[in-house]
């Protein structure tokens, strides 16, 4: 989009009722581009629900799932890239991270937090 590098600021549409397109998933503007440092390319960031997530303490945790994907040209679909897991609280920490490889997932966890603003109401006891 164009209207970035003028200044202007696209809206962040957030789809939950059932007239909506594509319910559950966030879009920024209609055709959100990023760019790589190779080329720029569509993105599309979609929130699938409420997670249950085991965390690298051994502790579960009720999390916010997203996805993210790129649009793959060749193939003429978008192909997830990574997904999000974010305590459902408000904190909204980035609990654990997925991301596609060629070969396989890599995974990351979060090991520990310190200083954060509000309680962790999203353990699941």
């Amino acid at each position: 989009n164009t209207d970035l590098a003028e200044g202007k600021s696209d809206q962040i549409v957030i789809g939950t009722a059932k007239n909506v397109a594509q319910p559950n998933t966030i879009r920024i503007a209609h055709d959100p581009t990023l760019a790589d440092g190779k080329d720029v390319t569509t993105a599309q960031l979609k929130y699938e629900g409420k997670e249950t997530v085991k965390g690298d303490d051994g502790v579960k945790y009720r999390c916010l799932k997203f996805t993210y994907a790129e649009w793959n040209k060749n193939k003429k679909k978008y192909k997830e890239f990574g997904r999000l897991y974010a305590t459902d609280d408000a904190n909204h920490v980035p609990e654990r991270i997925d991301m596609t490889l060629n070969f396989g997932v890599a995974k990351a966890y979060l090991t520990h937090t310190k200083g954060l603003r509000n309680n962790t109401t999203s353990k699941i006891k």
